[in-house]
């Protein structure tokens, strides 16, 4: 199958907030290198479903730094059905 253009917003409640006092990227989590990391684990395997592939990106948030205590993430699969834009599902996963 041929990859697919997907559109991904995530939301994230952070445990800790200490970088609205110092407004450092040290103090935060670094969502750069975040994207790079649900990219990786995104290609690792091929997934037939949005639901699937959107609750291995919230478990990957949750992998990625402990500071972040809960995920949302709404996923969008582009011309996938016709006359409409895409069709998506939105995930919520909450540290243990």
């Amino acid at each position: 199958m041929a990859p697919q253009v997907i559109t991904l917003n995530i939301k994230l409640e952070l445990s800790d907030l200490k970088a609205r006092q110092t407004d450092q990227l040290a103090d935060t989590v670094h969502y750069g290198d975040l994207a790079r990391f649900l990219t990786q684990q995104a290609s690792e395997t091929s997934y037939f479903l949005i639901e699937k592939l959107a609750q291995t990106l919230a478990e990957a948030c949750l992998e990625f730094d402990p500071r972040i205590q809960e995920v949302e993430i709404d996923l969008e699969k582009q011309g996938c059905i016709g006359n409409a834009r895409s069709a998506g599902v939105i995930l919520s996963l909450t540290r243990p």
